[in-house]
């Protein structure tokens, strides 16, 4: 595969470049979390506002990591290993087929009846 080829992952090229790791962030932000007593807050509530927040300024890269922190901490607060779930994912849907994009441009799998 040629540099060309391969895909652009902007965000894991910076964070290696920069010496960091998402566990190193998430470590950084969870103990920030711990130390200043926010991990009892309704994360949920805030992925949602932080959402909206994203949705009125979609190009706007802190507004990107408000939701990407938020969603660390409801994974800390809930003890779910936000990384390894996030492979076990991928690997899923790397065997979905998807569909045409809907109305609002969202791309759904398609489902497919268990043989």
């Amino acid at each position: 595969m040629t540099d060309e080829q391969k895909p652009n992952h902007a965000f894991a090229r910076s964070l290696s470049n920069a010496g960091l790791g998402v566990l190193d962030l998430q470590g950084e932000l969870c103990g920030w979390a711990h130390d200043v007593n926010v991990l009892g807050a309704n994360h949920l509530a805030k992925i949602r506002d932080e959402l909206d927040e994203l949705e009125a300024a979609p190009d706007d890269r802190m507004e990107m990591a408000d939701v990407l922190l938020a969603l660390m901490l409801h994974a800390e607060q809930n003890g779910v290993d936000l990384l390894l779930v996030g492979w076990q994912k991928l690997a899923i849907i790397k065997g979905r087929k998807y569909g045409d994009p809907d109305e609002r441009g969202v791309i759904r799998h398609i489902d497919t009846p268990n043989v």
